[in-house]
């Protein structure tokens, strides 16, 4: 059936008369609010499962909104914290050597699928992914899940490392952790070489962010590029700041090069700040992501899933006087 800018305005006044509501599970359901595009199985091609392998502070949030409200996907996004508990994954625990050429993509693999659960994870119904922990682990998830699509912004590394600086040491960090800058992450020992990035002295920590920022970006087109073609034509490198990156993005997703009408009507990819972003989007995609993990529970379903919103608060490690024993303290705090 021909896909018509017709065709598509009709549904779209059918669903609304009804009153369709958004569904939990159904990738391809109609989310309130979504800007113009009707996703249904029986009119568009199915939808690939879809990663965002960019870091950080380098569009995590304008892409989950995106793909969200204008490619009507289910996602789970920047909130990592209500995913680690489901895979067991410990953010407070910031033990442990440095790894040497972070990101640590190894470590990061297997505490994410200690029992499996990661690739539990990746087996749900939800659609796309984007930001901790899932670029972390891109060449597992790209080896596991068949014909899964992935897409990266290559922000420029100095405007990056001042960005991700000013937002989590200046501004995370002081408002939500308990010991301000001083507390510590493990993703940031596992993504930068120290749990206490926060409080280095700014030229340091600057330099490691730099350093692995440029080192994650290298790992991705190391990965695709040098490997089979079907898997380069798998990633889509995107500038989100372009006037039609929104219809590129339409368009790598649903294999609709123009002038295919399905994605004609999109242009920009908005820049959305985290703080923009409706937290109800992810709740669906963190509900079935938690169920994933608990199936083989000895509390049941529902008990397990309780148990894992009630541990997806944030948690950060103790300020570093309670890690005075650590061999890296007194070199680092010199």
């Amino acid at each position: 059936m021909p896909f018509s800018r017709a065709l598509l305005g009709e549904l779209l006044l059918l669903f609304s008369r009804a009153q369709a509501a958004a569904t939990i599970s159904d990738a391809h359901a109609l989310h309130a609010g979504q800007a113009e595009m009707l996703t249904s199985s029986m009119l568009l091609p199915v939808q690939p499962k879809l990663f965002y392998i960019g870091v950080q502070k380098a569009g995590t949030s304008s892409f989950a909104d995106f793909v969200w409200r204008s490619l009507n996907y289910s996602l789970v996004y920047h909130q990592a914290f209500a995913a680690y508990a489901a895979f067991g994954f410990n953010p407070a625990n910031c033990t442990g050597a440095s790894p040497t050429s972070p990101p640590d993509y190894a470590q990061w693999t297997q505490e994410l699928n200690t029992t499996g659960t990661l690739e539990r994870a990746l087996a749900t119904k939800v659609g796309a992914f984007a930001d901790l922990p899932w670029y972390a682990a891109f060449e597992f998830i790209e080896q596991h899940v068949p014909h899964a699509k992935f897409v990266i912004w290559e922000r420029d590394p100095t405007e990056w490392v001042q960005s991700h600086h000013e937002y989590f040491c200046d501004a995370f960090l002081p408002q939500y952790a308990p010991n301000s800058r001083r507390s510590g992450l493990r993703e940031f020992l596992l993504n930068y070489g120290d749990a206490y990035l926060c409080d280095l002295p700014n030229a340091t920590a600057q330099a490691m962010l730099n350093s692995a920022y440029k080192r994650h970006l290298s790992a991705v087109h190391s990965y695709f590029d040098n490997g089979p073609a079907e898997r380069s034509s798998r990633l889509l490198k995107l500038d989100f700041t372009s006037e039609d990156a929104g219809r590129k993005l339409c368009e790598f997703v649903y294999d609709a090069p123009p002038p295919s009408e399905l994605c004609a009507h999109l242009t920009l990819m908005p820049n959305v700040p985290p703080e923009k972003l409706d937290p109800s989007m992810q709740e669906p995609a963190i509900r079935a992501i938690n169920e994933a993990s608990c199936t083989d529970s000895p509390l049941g379903l529902e008990a397990c899933v309780l148990a894992r919103e009630r541990d997806s608060r944030l948690q950060f490690c103790p300020p570093i006087s309670s890690y005075e024993s650590s061999t890296a303290v007194s070199s680092r705090r010199s």
